[in-house]
């Protein structure tokens, strides 16, 4: 199973506010520690989630929390060269050699750490396991139908959401700002939990 995306609603909208996931799928496989060998085959789908554990959303997969998975190590040091190299585009002079440099090099961390989820997707791939692909996007699916439900309990309409987004309307900027501040803070963290996961995910 793949991504979730709802309909639109049909009309011209203003004042739409975008939740938007922050590298979404890499911070899914570091929240879970997913990969390969992290996986827990023989491990119960449902009921508690087992010592050191944590159980992903939407297919009940198992992941050991230690030690760190190869994929997640990798993609922890991707992650880490993406800031790195985007601090550096930041304090270049727009337009130099530097910037473009660094511009270039933060891109393709980026595009590398978002191909983790294909590496595991893949049947082509050595990490090739389908049941931890699929536990990427069905994290995916499940923290963007939780935000959903967030956002009407904070009085927001849905109108729209694709993979790694909601489109709310509803309140303003303000409003909307201590909503993505409450997610961050208290929301996500309390739900990964609850699935033994540690929360890397944020808007």
């Amino acid at each position: 199973a793949g991504a979730y995306v709802q309909e639109p609603e049909k009309g011209l909208l203003a004042d739409v506010h975008v939740a938007d996931f922050s590298s979404m799928y890499p911070t899914i496989i570091l929240s879970w520690n997913m990969s390969p060998e992290t996986r827990v085959p023989d491990a119960p789908v449902n009921g508690p989630v087992p010592e050191g554990c944590a159980r992903a959303p939407g297919t009940g997969a198992v992941f050991r929390l230690e030690p760190q998975g190869i994929l997640p190590a990798a993609l922890e040091r991707l992650l880490a060269l993406r800031v790195e190299w985007s601090q550096r585009k930041a304090e270049a002079a727009p337009g130099t050699d530097a910037w473009r440099e660094a511009d270039r090099r933060a891109t393709a961390y980026k595009v590398v750490a978002n191909s983790f989820y294909g590496v595991m997707g893949t049947p082509f791939s050595r990490y090739h396991d389908r049941a931890v692909a699929e536990s990427v996007t069905q994290a995916g699916v499940w923290l963007v139908k939780e935000t959903i439900a967030l956002a009407r309990g904070a009085g927001m309409r849905d109108v729209y959401a694709d993979t790694d987004s909601a489109f709310c309307v509803g309140g303003d900027r303000a409003a909307f700002g201590e909503f993505v501040r409450r997610c961050n803070e208290e929301h996500y963290p309390r739900l990964l939990a609850q699935r033994g996961a540690r929360c890397r995910v944020k808007l």
